[in-house]
């Protein structure tokens, strides 16, 4: 009985640790059919002061470049500053990932596009998520 007790203790602590160790990752995710670039999708996730995203198409016809636009907001709906990126032509990949949160930081809003291809025109798709 005792070593039944001392086992579950021993369990309930390293879960504990564990827990205490652990990052709360929230991600939001979009996708829409792009024409001739096949699907477009971007993902936005948070996790401590780090933002990741990544934005994709199947295939770059066109030679067209891919943007992203980040919005960091407060619980009041004030703007805590933007980020904009864009790839070099011809790519199906931008990704994000690094430092851009601040302690007030309570959402994110994404905007990833594609666009400045010979024939095809411009699509994007929007995602959210809470810090």
């Amino acid at each position: 009985m005792r070593k039944s007790i001392k086992i579950l203790a021993s369990v309930i602590l390293a879960a504990t640790i564990c827990l205490s160790f652990s990052t709360t990752a929230f991600a939001g995710y979009s996708s829409c059919y792009a024409g001739y670039y096949g699907t477009l999708s971007g993902s936005v996730s948070v996790s401590g002061v780090n933002i990741n995203t990544q934005t994709h198409i199947d295939s770059n016809p066109d030679n067209a470049y891919l943007t992203l636009t980040l919005s960091v907001q407060d619980r009041y709906g004030n703007s805590l500053g933007e980020l904009y990126g864009q790839s070099i032509r011809g790519l199906t990949d931008l990704p994000y990932g690094g430092p851009g949160l601040n302690s007030n930081a309570y959402k994110v809003f994404g905007t990833h596009g594609v666009q400045g291809g010979s024939t095809n025109p411009a699509y994007a798709v929007y995602t959210a998520t809470s810090v």
